[in-house]
């Protein structure tokens, strides 16, 4: 009889254990709590809802108030004073001294009569709000939270993510909205790169040409591009990240990246300049001169001011990529080196690094940079990120630096989600393998970054961070106990409402499908073809390039045919919502579409292009030169003979070309067109120079064509695209091969 009571309450207790898993995975909480014991019954928010809290608990107290108020849609009050004590329908901020908390760890308790939220420190007290906002009810009028018990803590203090607003500006509403969402899955820090090459987004108002001149570039096309934070906005931002748990960590490049800073102050450069903001991405040599004094006196007056503003403890100075060309050859520098007893200019670089720190520390701040800030010698106190390899890690901590993880392989949100998926990032866990438990407490933690490029806007934000900055919190987190991928993959899914609700326009978990484009010569039709690659996706298209939507048309037996010109733009969609990479291509029906093509000069063996005949396939190359589209070669001429099978009349001919300094990628001189009937004697019907600058950084697609006044006849045509051989004397690097890109020769 014994046993059989035993075995009854053994399956009670499994069975409770279970049903707790169960509900755990209903609440869909990101990050998991550490333990969670359900209770009975709920406890119901309304109009009469009190939250109780002392004057240190205010802010926490005010932001929950927000919080519930546009939850129900009607204001609840909030009680400061020293009396927190349980009372009906009540929700109460109570400070403890719990030992398991620690600094961001908390305990919830929910009873259908009241809510109590223990805490040793206000972030901890944030990261309960958090767990609240994410039991609250996604629809209903009903709000309510489920009767239980959280006890909660992370493994990692230092939860991050890094927004590159150097590269592309953002409004402060977008940088708003960034912050709420880090605050949501319990995030304690933005990293925020103010200033890069291509922009100074930080107004400091002893250097006024800073954002006057640095905070703006001139695009390709002429237009003027660029934006900048006045201090009362940085202000307004900082309070903001506060109110929300968040941390704001400014980052001021330096030594290097620092075009933008050049183009408005020349003078703190080693050779004076004149220079411009670049529009282009990449290493320049150009950076601070570190022989000079004035370097030293601006960068101090500029982080005086940044300090002003930001009271955050470390203060993030890059520290990254940082050519020493210049420095070799700098007069200033090389005394610098001699005086100060340096050994090269790695040294050199740890000097300027060692110089910042010594200010920064003397203003009870601490320095943080990339893990470039190693070599040549760490500074005393500095605290290392990681961003390349994890040895580094051990480097730092073995000399007593603590240490920020941000390796490339799992936290690099700007690279595509096909490529770092969310089951990938979910494999991070920030503690290098084998650590020795002595280093261990060097692992502050971890971050995502997120560099914008080719992030242009606030949708394309959400695109590259969700859904995996949900695997990040559930690392960062749990850590080693984070559940299983399936278990994490199945909140996810629930999730997706969430996210929707929120307005988020969220990616892909990972590859969606792959398209391939043809044209079927024998029945004169363009052929898309997709693959799918994940399950439960629907295909819908345009061929008129608007935007595919439900109502589209949709993809049937994973294949789609047309003819004649069209902008064709396909889209996947997951739960009737917009997911994954759009595909757009442009397909062009021209009079040599279909045509035999034969290169004179060797294509590059990584750029052959996807068939024989790519260049007259009528598909058009994207603003990604390594599409499979475009073709290229380095140094030698393009040299293309196409046959279109008879003598046919024209009178524009034209070839596609693709510029990009940055990546060794230059127009033509020119290109020349000529004809043929035989395909052995040519003659020359006109030419076409290049017209727009060789040293432009960013992508430019131009297309090199004729119009002719009377129509021509012929069956060959030849196409010529001089290469300017090697690259000139204002590249980095000078004197190597350079690349012509090309793609469609169209003929009308």
């Amino acid at each position: 009889m014994k046993r059989l009571i035993l075995f009854a309450m053994m399956v009670f207790i499994l069975s409770g254990s279970l049903f707790a898993q169960k509900k755990v995975k209903f609440f869909n909480l990101i990050p998991s709590p550490t333990e969670l014991n359900l209770g009975r019954g709920e406890f119901v928010l309304n109009s009469k809802t009190t939250i109780k809290a002392d004057q240190k608990s205010s802010v926490m107290a005010n932001f929950l108030c927000e919080v519930l108020s546009t939850t129900l849609n009607t204001e609840i009050a909030v009680q400061i004073g020293s009396n927190s004590a349980n009372t009906a329908n009540s929700i109460v901020f109570a400070w403890s001294d719990e030992k398991t908390l620690g600094p961001q760890g908390y305990r919830l308790e929910i009873t259908p009569d009241n809510v109590t939220i223990h805490a040793n420190e206000a972030n901890g007290f944030f990261m309960a709000i958090s767990t609240i906002r994410q039991l609250l009810p996604i629809e209903g009028k009903r709000v309510s939270l489920p009767s239980l018990t959280i006890m909660d803590k992370p493994e990692f203090t230092w939860r991050g993510m890094m927004l590159d607003v150097g590269r592309h500006y953002f409004p402060k509403e977008v940088v708003k909205r960034y912050i709420d969402l880090l605050s949501f899955y319990k995030f304690t820090e933005l990293h925020w790169h103010l200033t890069d090459d291509q922009g100074w987004r930080i107004e400091i108002k002893k250097y006024p040409k800073l954002t006057e001149v640095g905070a703006w570039r001139t695009e390709a096309n002429g237009s003027k591009y660029g934006g900048f934070y006045k201090q009362e906005e940085i202000r307004e931002i900082v309070a903001y990240a506060q109110s929300r748990g968040i941390t704001i960590v400014p980052e001021i490049e330096m030594p290097g990246h620092s075009m933008a800073a050049l183009t408005a102050y020349p003078e703190l450069s080693c050779t004076g300049g004149p220079f411009t903001v670049p529009t282009g991405w990449g290493v320049f040599e150009d950076v601070y001169c570190a022989g000079k004094e004035s370097t030293f006196t601006f960068m101090e007056n500029v982080l005086t001011e940044v300090l002003d503003l930001f009271p955050s403890t470390f203060i993030h100075i890059g520290g990254d990529e940082c050519p020493k060309t210049r420095w070799s050859k700098c007069p200033d520098c090389q005394k610098r080196i001699k005086d100060e007893g340096l050994k090269d200019e790695a040294q050199l670089q740890s000097y300027f690094v060692n110089r910042i720190e010594k200010f920064l520390n003397s203003r009870g701040r601490r320095l943080t940079g990339w893990d470039e800030i190693l070599e040549g010698g760490i500074a005393p106190n500095a605290t290392v990120q990681l961003w390349r390899d994890w040895k580094y890690a051990k480097e730092a901590a073995q000399t007593g630096h603590d240490v920020i993880m941000s390796p490339t392989s799992h936290t690099y949100l700007n690279t595509s989600p096909e490529q770092l998926t969310l089951e990938k990032v979910y494999t991070f866990y920030p503690m290098p393998d084998e650590f020795p438990a002595e280093l261990q407490k060097h692992i502050l933690g971890g971050e995502c970054d997120l560099w914008t490029e080719n992030v242009l806007n606030g949708d394309r934000i959400d695109f590259q961070m969700f859904p995996r900055i949900l695997a990040m919190s559930e690392c960062l987190w749990n850590g080693k106990t984070r559940q299983s991928y399936t278990d994490f993959n199945a909140r996810v899914q629930t999730e997706y409402a969430r996210l929707q609700k929120m307005g988020i326009k969220y990616g892909p978990e990972g590859p969606v499908y792959t398209v391939n484009c043809d044209y079927d010569k024998a029945i004169t039709e363009f052929v898309v073809k997709v693959k799918e690659i994940s399950k439960g996706f629907e295909y819908h298209y345009t061929l008129d390039g608007t935007e595919p939507v439900l109502a589209s048309m949709k993809v049937v037996n994973n294949e789609i045919r047309f003819k004649g010109s069209a902008h064709f733009r396909l889209q996947s969609f997951l739960n009737n919502y917009p997911n994954g990479t759009q595909t757009d291509r442009h397909f062009v029906a021209h009079k040599a579409l279909g045509a035999e093509v034969t290169m004179v000069n060797p294509l590059n063996k990584n750029y052959p292009g996807n068939s024989k005949n790519n260049l007259c396939d009528g598909i058009m190359g994207t603003s990604n030169f390594g599409d499979g589209y475009w073709q290229a070669l380095t140094y030698n001429d393009m040299i293309a003979i196409v046959d279109m099978g008879e003598e046919k009349s024209f009178t524009e001919v034209s070839l596609d070309m693709v510029s990009k300094a940055s990546s060794w990628i230059l127009f033509p001189y020119g290109v020349f067109f000529e004809v043929s009937n035989d395909g052995k004697e040519f003659k020359g019907i006109g030419t076409v120079q290049n017209d727009l600058p060789l040293n432009t950084l960013s992508l430019i697609q131009k297309k090199f064509g004729i119009k002719l006044k009377d129509p021509e006849k012929a069956r060959y045509i030849k196409v010529t695209a001089k290469n300017p051989g090697l690259l000139p004397e204002w590249h980095l690097s000078k004197g190597e091969a350079a690349w012509i890109f090309f793609d469609e020769l169209i003929v009308k």
